[in-house]
């Protein structure tokens, strides 16, 4: 990766002699490949990653380039594209500067050589064996959708405060949604998997699948059509809830311009005691662990709610100057411009088995496999409205029986006042480490 860093350097430099202030450059190169099947076709398709993006700044003022080519012209050109834009900008009052140099608080680095030397024909293999898997299983099961994807990436951030940021990582990930179909019934049945390695073992992705596609061909219908209490949440169905609820009420840029409901209340018991999240950027293993941020910040481990009290944001530099405070790591870009994102959640686990929980209740309902409508959720509020695809009936502490899919509706900040969580945290939902969990005060209908 000579040519980046030395393309790097010299964007910096013209940069500067351009008469910009600050200058940044984020360069990321690599390659993504995906095996995808639909019904019984098989397709292949790998994708080059060639990104650079570019800031500068002059005094408040600050310009934003970005292009997805790799070449030296290119680069150079989108630094005087960013210049320009920063001489025609208003400006921006709560800019603070570029990050300073950070070191990382971890070695980990995630960068599997299997994956690095994986072919694409190896993966068309695996997804053969996988669909051999299920005709196996049953005519009354299809696939609908599978597919398993691979990354490579490398990315290099500087700028002329004195960050050099070198990261590279691989991830591998894979999910099948089967349909199943006995005379006029009708199911679903969801499996994934995600690592920053190879994954070897599909086994339990295809048999979480089948066995919800299978239950879902005897379901009934909720007695009464209508409930509400306690419910017991798989981790993939808790995680979706979290990643559309509360990520974007806890990232800072969000915060500040009012679009979340913790705003001001930092400090405050907001979720029941038994309540832990952590944003945990160096976790080894972890799905988003890195060793810097989207702007070459060093990652960091980051208490957001402790036993249900709100104890901090995650930041980027420019939000968390805008606070007088220094960033977490939290800085992710998107087609050249700088948000925030978690790195990798973790919610706390307990101490009971899923089986123990679960047989706490003398009634309530499972809720499995996946949601579905998840645009029907309001993170200003905590609202949400969303249909799950395979719930089951809880009678006298046992699972009883499946049901036909539900709507599942409540606000997120109501049902974790009520809140016990299993001891079995798996990744789900991309980055979020989680166990099953119960909460209350929600409503699920036909």
């Amino acid at each position: 990766m000579d040519e980046l860093k030395t393309i790097a350097e010299k964007a910096l430099r013209y940069g500067e002699k351009l008469g910009a202030e600050e200058v940044e450059v984020c360069l990321v190169k690599g390659i993504t490949r995906e095996v995808k099947c639909e019904g019984e076709e098989v397709q292949a398709s790998s994708k080059m990653i060639e990104e650079a993006s570019v800031r500068t700044s002059l005094g408040t003022k600050v310009g934003i380039s970005y292009v997805t080519d790799f070449n030296e012209r290119s680069v150079l050109r989108a630094v005087e594209d960013a210049f320009k834009m920063a001489r025609a900008s208003q400006g921006d009052p709560y800019w603070r500067g570029l990050p300073d140099p950070s070191r990382p608080g971890h070695r980990w680095i995630g960068y599997d050589e299997g994956l690095v030397t994986l072919e694409t024909s190896d993966m068309i293999s695996m997804m053969n064996e996988l669909k051999r898997w299920i005709k196996g299983r049953g005519k009354e099961l299809k696939i609908a959708r599978a597919a398993i994807n691979t990354s490579i990436l490398y990315e290099l951030i500087v700028n002329t405060r004195g960050v050099w940021a070198e990261d590279r990582g691989t991830g591998m990930y894979a999910f099948i949604y089967l349909k199943g179909k006995r005379g006029d019934r009708e199911s679903t049945g969801f499996g994934y998997r995600a690592a920053r390695s190879m994954i070897n073992d599909f086994e339990p992705m295809i048999n979480d699948a089948i066995r919800l596609a299978k239950d879902g061909l005897r379901a009934e219908p909720l007695e009464g059509g209508k409930y509400s209490g306690r419910v017991v949440l798989t981790q993939e169905v808790f995680a979706s809830l979290i990643q559309s609820l509360l990520i974007p009420a806890i990232a800072a840029d969000n915060v500040q311009e009012g679009l979340s409901p913790l705003k001001g209340k930092v400090g405050e018991r907001i979720l029941a005691d038994t309540f832990t999240m952590i944003d945990d950027g160096t976790k080894p293993g972890g799905i988003g662990t890195t060793l810097y941020d989207g702007e070459g910040v060093a990652r960091g481990k980051t208490t957001i709610f402790e036993r249900g009290v709100l104890k901090s944001f995650i930041h980027n530099t420019y939000t968390a100057r805008r606070e007088n405070r220094n960033s977490t790591g939290n800085a992710s870009r998107r087609a050249g411009r700088v948000g925030v994102a978690p790195s990798n959640l973790i919610i706390n686990r307990g101490t009971k088995s899923k089986e123990e929980l679960i047989g706490e209740l003398e009634k309530g309902i499972l809720l499995d496999g996946m949601l579905m409508s998840v645009h029907t959720v309001n993170p200003v509020t905590g609202d949400f409205s969303v249909v799950v695809t395979n719930p089951y009936l809880i009678e006298r502490g046992e699972v009883t029986k499946p049901l036909k899919q539900l709507t599942f509706a409540g606000n997120i900040y109501q049902s974790l006042k009520d809140y016990l969580a299993a001891n079995d945290c798996k990744w789900a939902s991309g980055s979020i480490f989680t166990p099953t969990v119960m909460i209350g005060e929600a409503t699920l209908s036909s």
